[in-house]
């Protein structure tokens, strides 16, 4: 009965074949819509992928993507033998009971202290895409045809960023990450680093703590000690942040930074519990997060999760991006998506201390989205990055008596976890001789535990040369 009630309620579902919008997504955000409006109520039990693409007169695989992706969210779950139900309660429903909503609606691997001899071609540089895949002849085609009309581009323009790209920014987040925004609340800088910086210099006093992850990004430390700020390490567990040591501070923290979608350096998600529960503790100290989307675009086993910014309905939440990853490090081009009352208070700071990144690097980028290549080439180096780990994770059990290779889904690096005994400074400093730039996964500790480790970014490593620098590798421990 249960399964009849639910395929006749979905059946009424309007899919429009003609938009851009993949039919997965417009199925997941229609199912998504019925539960939270009660039409599908909590425990009642969803067609089989199958009877619901003969339904719809879908592909299986739309179905099968939609359901996913609804049940990596947390609002589905699926029991062995008997098919996928509604959960109970739904990410909206799990704020504290008290909450009444109002209405305000609307990176990170840059090695720090870099050596001037490192080589973003180098084998395992840390958190460079793959160069030679850029689609350069679209690229030149965009800048050409902005050549043609320079002069737009040579003034001061719009304080917080050139609109074009700040509205193509929201849209592509709304798209694909569910943020809850609008282009006047996006704010163009140089890189996230800046983004970053502008966040701890406005939101932290004197005294105020910012809580940040361990192992965590490296340069959150570098702009915490470049203003003078106090910071508390929260160890990371393999549901991301742990809020205990949030909850267990003196003096609770007026600025949190956490990596959500893929925590970096290791690679946890968090949580939907832990995602609701950081949400409602920033709301009730009133305390800002900062939601660094690290690495979000390439999950390989379903689409990348729904932004924490989304389930914010209190407006805490800043979010971080940047082109360094999806485009190229050059660029320096990053954003933030502040809530409405910050937006004022950083775009006079940003224009006071910093400027803007040239507008027509803007106007490029801009266009490059506007015209859907920006998509495609996402498109395309997933499927890349997913055969180039796959490839490198196979060639890691070679390391396996000297530690662990910790297993991942997303990004663009991989994490060798070390026994204690090894000296991970020393071992990247040898490789390092070898022509293999890895980072020291001690490094990236701030504080409690200091694991020891390799961090190998894989993305603008040949294919074909992972077997035999994974071999360097393993010679070189066999030496230490």
């Amino acid at each position: 009965m249960a399964i009849a009630t639910s395929l006749q309620e979905i059946r009424q579902l309007e899919l429009d074949r003609s938009q851009e919008q993949n039919l997965n997504q417009q199925l997941y955000r229609g199912l998504r819509t019925m539960m939270l409006g009660g039409q599908l109520p909590a425990g009642s039990q969803l067609p089989s992928s199958r009877r619901l693409a003969e339904q719809l007169n879908l592909g299986r695989n739309t179905v099968i993507a939609a359901y996913e992706q609804l049940q990596a969210e947390g609002y589905i779950f699926s029991k062995r033998g008997s098919g996928s139900f509604v959960a109970s309660p739904l990410p909206d429903q799990l704020h504290s009971p008290a909450d009444k909503p109002g209405a305000g609606t609307s990176t990170a691997p840059a090695p720090g202290n870099p050596r001037a001899h490192r080589s973003f071609n180098s084998s395992f540089f840390v958190g460079v895409p793959d160069l030679s895949a850029f689609p350069h002849k679209h690229w030149q085609r965009t800048q050409q045809q902005l050549q043609k009309r320079s002069a737009d581009f040579m003034g001061y323009g719009d304080e917080a960023g050139f609109w074009p790209l700040r509205r193509a920014i929201a849209q592509y987040l709304q798209q694909s990450r569910a943020v809850d925004c609008h282009g006047g609340q996006v704010l163009i800088t140089a890189g996230a680093q800046q983004g970053l910086d502008l966040c701890v210099r406005l939101l932290l006093g004197p005294d105020d703590v910012m809580a940040i992850e361990s192992p965590g990004y490296r340069g959150v430390m570098r702009a915490l000690k470049l203003c003078g700020k106090n910071y508390l390490p929260c160890p990371v567990d393999q549901d991301g942040i742990s809020l205990q040591a949030l909850k267990e501070a003196q003096t609770p923290p007026n600025l949190v930074y956490t990596t959500p979608a893929n925590q970096y350096p290791m690679g946890a998600v968090l949580s939907l519990e832990k995602k609701m529960a950081l949400l409602n503790w920033a709301r009730e100290q009133q305390s800002w997060i900062i939601e660094d989307d690290y690495d979000s675009e390439y999950h390989y086993q379903h689409r990348p999760l729904a932004s924490m910014q989304g389930l914010d309905r209190y407006q805490r939440v800043i979010y971080l991006g940047s082109f360094s990853k999806t485009l190229y490090p050059g660029l320096r081009l990053g954003y933030l998506v502040l809530p409405d009352s910050l937006m004022e208070r950083f775009t006079i700071a940003r224009g006071a201390s910093y400027g803007q990144p040239p507008l027509m690097t803007q106007a490029q980028v801009a266009s490059f989205m506007e015209e859907g290549h920006f998509n495609r080439h996402l498109r395309r180096m997933r499927l890349a990055y997913k055969e180039k780990l796959n490839t490198l994770q196979h060639a890691m059990k070679m390391l396996e008596p000297w530690g662990k290779t910790l297993q991942r889904h997303a990004g663009m690096h991989i994490v060798f976890v070390c026994h204690k005994t090894i000296d991970d400074e020393m071992l990247v400093s040898k490789l390092e001789a070898q022509g293999i730039f890895s980072s020291a996964l001690s490094e990236y500790c701030h504080g409690g535990e200091n694991l020891k480790g390799l961090v190998l970014g894989f993305a603008n490593t040949p294919i074909e040369k992972m077997h035999s620098k994974v071999g360097v590798i393993k010679s070189t421990l066999e030496s230490l």
